[in-house]
């Protein structure tokens, strides 16, 4: 019997508690990658069993205080990586945690003098970080991709342009082989890149055009990875259209119009692709060598 953990983050009160139940059959090793879990799914291992009631004070090991901030919680075995931003001091953090005491195992911090526009209910510390069991990579729009190994040493940090945003961003960083990936569906500089995971080196950027229906143009949704038919394509959704790359080399493969705020991250399922949109409908001869096994 092991330990698995639950995870509930109360923001008004910056406290992260963490409920440590035992599962059945469950592996001791708990990992929970990037934004919605292995591969974006948002799907919990077999045979692990999770609280149903669980609160301030009820099935918690321990709490800890924490600055304010929007990512969940990326695990890899006894560690928890957390981003936040320190108001007063004006800077956005990394934090590692230990994950059987929440005792911040390290903390770096980085200026954020300057942040994107925000929507009140925002925070310059939003995209949920991501990790590949060696390296942890973080994403602010005030400064942009920052790579820190699990001892908290910085490997490389890539600058990127303060976006120009209504609501600020979004958009989680994602890990597959070794790259990077980040949707950044903004001004001024709309695009999905690919970076070497090793190095930060851009290894491919496809430029995004934004919406224009009225209304914000920014995109939120965080890329999804989907293999099927012995492919792997990075699927995007944006304002007026979803779009499916290449991984290799960012090539477009396939893409389909529909109207939507871009803000919901597609969700694979049983060989099928699902995504969230306000309207309904694709525009004839849109469609190009699109997916057989596919759903919207």
């Amino acid at each position: 019997m092991v330990r698995v953990p639950v995870i509930l983050a109360k923001l008004a009160s910056f406290i992260l508690a963490v409920a440590l139940l035992r599962a059945e059959g469950a592996h001791s090793n708990a990992r929970w990658p990037q934004f919605r879990g292995p591969d974006g799914l948002g799907v919990a291992p077999d045979g692990m069993s999770l609280p149903v009631h669980f609160g301030p004070d009820k099935n918690v090991l321990w709490k800890t205080v924490l600055a304010s901030g929007h990512s969940s919680p990326c695990i890899w075995d006894e560690r928890i990586f957390l981003t936040a931003y320190d108001k007063q001091a004006q800077q956005v953090e990394t934090l590692c945690l230990d994950r059987q005491k929440g005792q911040v195992l390290w903390r770096r911090s980085v200026p954020a003098k300057k942040t994107e526009r925000l929507h009140q209910f925002n925070s310059p510390a939003v995209a949920t970080p991501a990790s590949d069991g060696e390296r942890i990579y973080v994403y602010f729009g005030s400064l942009g991709l920052l790579c820190y190994d699990f001892q908290g040493n910085e490997q490389w940090r890539k600058p990127l342009p303060l976006p120009l945003t209504t609501f600020g961003t979004g958009s989680s960083p994602v890990v597959d082989s070794d790259l990077v990936l980040l949707n950044r569906e903004f001004q001024p500089d709309p695009s999905l890149m690919a970076v070497c995971k090793r190095t930060g080196e851009t290894v491919w950027k496809k430029p995004r055009k934004l919406g224009s229906l009225g209304g914000p143009v920014d995109g939120y949704a965080t890329p999804v990875i989907w293999r099927h038919d012995g492919v792997e394509e990075v699927v995007l959704h944006g304002k007026l259209r979803q779009t499916a790359y290449d991984v290799k080399d960012g090539n477009e493969r396939w893409s389909v119009t529909a109207a939507s705020s871009a803000c919901s991250t597609p969700v694979i399922g049983d060989g099928r692709l699902f995504i969230a949109t306000h309207g309904f409908g694709t525009v004839e001869g849109e469609v190009k060598d699109f997916p057989s096994l596919s759903c919207f």
